[in-house]
């Protein structure tokens, strides 16, 4: 797989610059690690406690884009560090917002602006409050949702690199399907797919592990829990590729099925595929949504009161929100050739639970599935 990486990051910047141009802004301050590496092409550090602490980018307009203080991580080559610090605060950033203040404040002063319209992504309201205090003639504007929608529609560069994420997880769950037997725990089973994703070249895990034979929605983690005969067991489990993030779920089984539990993966499976069957060019995240949750609702089975699916890059959750017309609102975009989503229906019953989680690329005439791993075709 070639990827011209340099014209990639040109393309992001087009668009990035783009959206300065159409807000009327002065610059973008990100500090969100996704966005970092959407406008730098660096890789920050990424931890969960340190969400949006681990540093800024900036771009301002008619400038480069560059990286402001904290634990840079791999820094692009070329990329200026601006708005350094003496050194790294381990602390939320809120409790020293006089620090992030000053060393964002400076990268401003380093770029020559000092008024105008600066656009943010995700700051803390204390470190927004202080550089509303030293910068009396900027006007800070939220915009994640404008940079998640020039995000939605990927290049073809971006999409080679999340099949590749796709990829990576299919290797995982096909690892995960092959080692369900009696006796085996559910850690087991999750570390023999989070194992395999990173031999295939995951960099990292993107969210709590989630694998298990009971459980609710929120509580999927793997337990010493060993496998009987009868048992189901799901897991939603993801990989990340240069930047780019692999989503998917499966569900096995260890022996032969009872006819109640065919009938709900049969049930899940119809959700699905009528979900995938409404990706297509010009329909609504919603019309995704209730394609799979009505497929639920009209066989009598639970739906979770979830949205059915996301958009995913690199970020786990973008746009398009596959969700429900009147949760969605304003945001319930048409699907347009280029947007990649998954789409994630689960239901239970007799305390058995399925899920199936697929990965879709939205092309000119339709769409086409990026996650390959089988179903249980012969349980349907």
């Amino acid at each position: 797989m070639h990827i011209d990486e340099e014209r990639l990051q040109k393309k992001r910047l087009e668009k990035a610059n783009s959206l300065l141009e159409s807000l009327g802004l002065e610059a973008i301050i990100a500090t969100a690690w996704d966005n970092i590496r959407f406008l730098t092409d660096s890789k920050p550090y990424v931890t969960v406690d340190f969400y949006i602490d681990t540093g800024a980018a900036i771009l301002p307009v008619d400038g480069d884009p560059a990286i402001i203080g904290g634990l840079q991580g791999e820094i692009a080559e070329g990329v200026k560090i601006l708005g350094k610090l003496s050194s790294y605060p381990y602390i939320p950033s809120p409790l020293v917002s006089r620090i992030w203040g000053k060393a964002i404040s400076k990268a401003l002063q380093q770029v020559d602006i000092a008024e105008g319209k600066i656009g943010i992504d995700y700051l803390p309201i204390e470190t927004l409050q202080n550089l509303k205090n030293r910068l009396k003639r900027i006007e800070f504007i939220p915009i994640l949702k404008d940079i998640l929608r020039i995000r939605a529609i990927k290049m073809v560069d971006e999409i080679k690199l999340v099949k590749k994420a796709a990829s990576i997880v299919d290797t995982g769950m096909q690892k995960g399907l092959d080692n369900l037997k009696i006796g085996v725990s559910e850690r087991t089973v999750c570390a023999e797919i989070f194992n395999a994703m990173f031999m295939a070249g995951s960099e990292m895990v993107p969210w709590t592990p989630c694998c298990t034979c009971g459980g609710q929605y929120a509580d999927l983690k793997p337990t010493d829990y060993r496998l009987k005969e009868g048992d189901s067991i799901r897991w939603d489990v993801g990989a990340m590729f240069k930047g780019y993030i692999g989503d998917a779920s499966r569900t096995g089984f260890v022996g032969t099925p009872d006819e109640d539990f065919r009938k709900l993966y049969s049930c899940v499976y119809k959700a699905l595929m009528n979900g995938i069957k409404a990706i297509k060019p010009g329909n609504r995240g919603s019309d995704v949504d209730f394609a799979a949750r009505s497929t639920l609702q009209k066989n009598n089975y639970p739906a979770y009161a979830m949205s059915m699916g996301h958009g995913i890059g690199m970020r786990v959750y973008e746009f398009p929100w596959i969700a429900p017309k009147e949760e969605a609102q304003e945001l319930d975009m048409r699907l347009e050739p280029g947007m990649v989503m998954s789409l994630e229906p689960e239901s239970y019953s007799n305390n058995k639970f399925v899920r199936l989680e697929d990965m879709i690329l939205v092309t000119e005439s339709g769409n086409e599935i990026l996650t390959k791993t089988e179903y249980l075709l012969d349980f349907i």
